[in-house]
């Protein structure tokens, strides 16, 4: 508080009646909606019986609106103070200067501030004193607070510091206008507010107010703009996009709203001061705090505006200690490294970061609201029209200079790490790389090849899913390496590895098997079948084996790479851990799932423990168990797995990564075998168009997914959408994978499905018939494949009544996967199954119930008794006990049956209700 030995009588005596004085600049004409902010100040500022004084920050951008809410404020407050008074707060000379003119202006004669707030003081009456553009610190208005405990202050700052004098609870940030309010603003201000109702106009003038996100100035000074006839409203965002600068910075616009600055210019204001304070030329304010302040600004204008993190700059810094960059450079490779400007990235003596020195240059950014803070508070975010002003403030080379700086600061914090925490991070830096690229484009840089760096961003990009543009990456990292170390170079080979992944992710399974044939090749000769690169080779093929059906290739190549991984790294290596869940995965697609139920917990439990429940290996693990615990009947574990899965992934990776749409789409899959056709659509639809979104319409992903949709559309009875997807899938598998794919022949047998749906019989026996006679072609005979086409084809054959073609297809694929699975195996059992229903077609009934009753004794040995193949089993041989006129044993079966099925189905269920009605239809019979 100010001390003084001067008295002025600048009020009424106090038995006068009070006079009002209104010492404030006008509202703008033009004032718009923020009704919810001055409630807000009406109620805090309300009449109070104790009359004690009361304290409010308002405080935000530039630009944002301070100035105009409180005048707004005032004046319909204005029965409620018998003065208001207004100080310009920007430093502590206008506030002197103010005071002073205050006096001038009520007495006629010029007094000290001091004065003015000592006859504050000894007021009665309600008065509101606003200290605006407080933007200094808190100390510079604490100076000039009136004693005592009576009135009311108002303050507007960009410096939320300034609620050490208002206290942090009588604080409120204010964000942009409401879209409805910017849109009345800006036809308002650019004297159009007759075409309100104009959706022409309304369309225009909305993409106008979100491009400048609704900012009061920015769209204030767009309709002075539109008013001035330097554009319509119609062609503004053309003249926006081409002109930004001009338009933005154009002095015939900076009095729109009494403002007396342009948007840019409001912020460059801050920018000078902060400058100045950094080369010395003010005596307030910490040179190196300032300095590292425009350091960070200017990086940071070409990262994403949204989610900037401390992290990356630490990781930058520690990243870059930690890495020999002298043996790096021994290699010939040109790295991005070396042009790393160490002057973001503090560090201390052991090398950890240096938080204090990089918080400090925040703060000043804080101060300015040039940045805001989030939730966390080593993340930050700038507001996008400030993010474009920090670009178009600088000269092409500095704008070069700094975007390469930001590129070089991204890359190097990217490290080769996999724990859970890791991946987390990567995710978080995808948005930065992408606008960072999109900003060298802009400012005119080209992009060059630094190893270091296209390695390291085309991790991220591969791990975000986008394969195309990591595939891009990869050919090039290939080129140079080739060019520069050699063929035989381990790192030549290792990147040919990841590029085999690459495209095996992409669904073309001979490119990827060729690349990891050749890299298996040279390594198996300079490295030896033990060594660990070796080791990653085999497993990779027989991931490739695994994907085109060939499960006895890839189990049998599996095992080789466990039981050397086992030998050379241990059985909790993580590398080993992989290939106990890749076998796993095999046993599941072999059907043989009681082995594949035992390997994959015995794998998720060790997961958990090396290296964490949310870890990505471990949340795959998972997802693939949650399958298995599905196909074995038991809907609870699945879908408690799944669950898990889902949300981990959502959390670490995304919500739109490739693997939380997978797992959305398992879940999908559990709640369809339990009809819970609600939870099944919405999961199933939205995975579907993630996909879409995010990997494009035709990614091998996506048509995935299409079909899983189709297949949920079917069972709800939309059998033409069904059919459409079906088709769609087929066609694009054609187009892009050719007629003979693997994958284009599942989509054949799958469209030959739902053409049985819908009770096209002919059509779909020719379809599927064209889909065997292909895969026999292409696979083989024995492939499972092509076995599935045989069983299906019989089945259609029965359908249509061609039951001696039907046995004959029947008993054939029996016999072969006899032979190849073994008696037991869970496809040899529904092929027995299968044979047993065509005898019952033919009568006869003894021969089906010899087949069916080995399947019901096989199955139960092999998965217990709680399973829905259980049930239809028992079904099965009810049907044939009642067509040898055993009408008391097959009602005693099919209560069994129903029994069991009502343990493990919902109420509702579409096949519980089907064994339920034929169980009441016989029970009739028999009555």
């Amino acid at each position: 508080m100010l001390s003084s030995t001067e008295a002025i009588a600048l009020g009424p005596q106090k038995e006068d009646p009070p006079v009002r004085t209104r010492q404030k600049p006008n509202t703008s004409a033009f004032f718009t909606g923020r009704k919810d902010v001055l409630a807000r100040l009406r109620d805090h500022f309300a009449p109070r019986i104790n009359n004690e004084r009361r304290y409010f920050l308002l405080h935000g951008m530039g630009g944002i609106g301070k100035t105009q809410i409180c005048l707004k404020f005032s004046d319909e407050m204005s029965n409620s103070f018998t003065h208001v008074l207004w100080v310009d707060a920007s430093t502590t000379d206008t506030i002197d200067l103010s005071l002073r003119g205050l006096s001038r202006k009520l007495t006629g004669t010029d007094r000290s501030a001091e004065s003015v707030l000592h006859w504050l003081a000894d007021l009665q009456e309600e008065w509101l004193l606003v200290f605006d553009n407080a933007d200094g610190v808190p100390d510079v208005v604490q100076k000039f607070l009136p004693s005592g405990s009576r009135g009311n202050i108002l303050i507007t700052s960009r410096n939320r510091s300034l609620g050490r004098v208002t206290s942090f609870e009588n604080s409120l940030e204010l964000s942009q206008m409401e879209e409805e309010d910017a849109i009345s603003l800006l036809l308002k201000a650019s004297c159009l507010y007759m075409y309100i109702s104009d959706m022409g106009y309304r369309d225009s003038a909305r993409n106008i107010v979100n491009e400048l996100c609704c900012l009061p100035l920015a769209v204030d000074q767009a309709g002075a703009a539109i008013e001035s006839g330097l554009c319509t409203i119609h062609d503004y965002m053309q003249q926006l996009s081409q002109r930004r600068k001009q338009l933005m910075f154009n002095p015939l616009f900076q009095g729109a709203s009494k403002y007396e600055r342009t948007v840019y210019g409001t912020w460059e204001l801050s920018y000078h001061e902060i400058e100045s304070r950094a080369a010395g030329n003010s005596g307030s304010g910490d040179l190196q705090a300032d300095k590292t302040a425009l350091l960070i600004l200017q990086t940071c204008a070409f990262f994403h505006y949204d989610n900037i993190s401390e992290d990356i700059f630490q990781h930058a810094a520690e990243g870059a200690h930690a890495r020999d960059i002298n043996a790096e450079l021994e290699l010939g490779l040109p790295l991005a490294i070396t042009m790393l400007d160490h002057r973001l990235l503090p560090v201390k003596d052991d090398y950890s970061w240096d938080k204090y020195f990089f918080r400090e240059g925040i703060q000043v950014l804080l101060s300015f609201s040039l940045v805001k803070r989030s939730s966390s508070s080593d993340v930050f975010s700038i507001h996008p029209l400030v993010h474009c002003w920090s670009r178009d403030r600088m000269s092409q080379p500095d704008q070069q200079l700094h975007c390469r700086m930001a590129n070089v600061i991204l890359s190097s914090a990217i490290h080769w790490r996999f724990q859970t925490e890791d991946y987390a991070f990567r995710r978080l830096l995808l948005p930065h790389i992408k606008a960072n690229f999109e900003y060298e484009s802009q400012v005119g840089l080209k992009r060059e090849y630094y190893d270091d760096e296209w390695t390291r961003f085309s991790l991220v990009i591969k791990e975000h899913g986008d394969w195309k543009e990591s595939e891009r990456y990869q050919l090039r990292i290939l080129e140079e390496r080739k060019r520069v170390l050699g063929e035989n170079h381990p790192f030549t080979l290792t990147n040919m590895c990841n590029l085999a992944s690459i495209i095996r992710g992409q669904g073309r399974w001979e490119e990827a098997e060729a690349l990891d044939v050749e890299v298996l090749d040279k390594r198996m000769k300079i490295l030896g079948e033990d060594h660990a690169d070796t080791l990653t080779t085999m497993g990779n093929l027989a991931l490739i084996y695994q994907n085109q059906g060939f499960w006895g290739k890839a189990e049998e190549l599996e095992l080789r790479v466990l039981s050397g991984r086992k030998r050379v790294l241990g059985e909790g290596h993580p590398s080993t851990l992989v290939s106990m869940g890749n076998l796993a995965l095999i046993y599941h697609n072999q059907g043989r799932l009681n082995e594949a139920k035992d390997l994959g917990m015995a794998v998720l439990a060790l997961k958990k423990e090396c290296i964490g429940e949310d870890h990505p290996d471990t949340l795959m693990e998972a997802a693939n168990l949650s399958l298995t615990w599905s196909n074995l009947g038991n809907w609870e574990k699945a879908e408690e797995l799944a669950l898990h899965a889902l949300k981990a992934r959502t959390r670490i990776l995304g919500p739109e990564h490739p693997d939380t749409a997978s797992s959305m789409a398992n879940l999908a899959i559990i709640y369809r075998c339990q009809a819970r056709w609600q939870e099944a659509q919405k999961l199933s639809s939205h995975s579907l168009e993630l996909r879409k979104k995010v990997l494009g319409k035709d990614h091998l992903e996506t048509l995935i997914s299409m079909t899983q949709h189709a297949t949920l559309l079917r069972y709800l009875g939309n059998k033409t959408e069904a059919e459409d997807l079906n088709h769609y899938v087929l066609e694009t598998r054609k187009r892009l994978l050719g007629s003979e794919s693997i994958h284009t022949l599942s989509s054949m047998t799958n469209l030959a499905t739902t053409y049985e749906s819908q009770g096209r019989f002919k059509e779909a026996q020719e379809l599927e018939a064209q889909a065997y006679s292909l895969k026999e072609k292409v696979l083989g005979q024995e492939h499972q494949y092509t076995l599935i086409s045989m069983c299906r084809l019989g089945t259609l054959h029965r359908t249509l009544g061609n039951l001696k073609d039907a046995e004959e297809l029947g008993i054939q694929a029996m016999n072969i996967r006899k032979r190849v699975l073994g008696v037991e195996h869970p496809e040899t059992l529904a092929s027995v199954a299968d044979v047993a229903m065509t005898y019952q077609q033919l009568k006869r009934w003894d021969d089906a119930e010899e087949l069916q009753l080995q399947v019901l004794h096989a199955r139960k040995r092999s998965i217990g008794e709680d399973s829905l193949l259980i049930v239809a089993t028992m079904h099965q041989l009810a049907v044939t006990y009642m067509g040898q006129s055993r009408e008391k044993e097959g009602v005693d079966m099919m209560l069994l049956a129903v029994a069991q099925a009502r343990r493990l189905l919902a109420p509702g269920h579409l096949f519980l209700v089907f064994y339920e009605k034929t169980l009441a239809n016989w029970m009739e019979l028999v009555d």
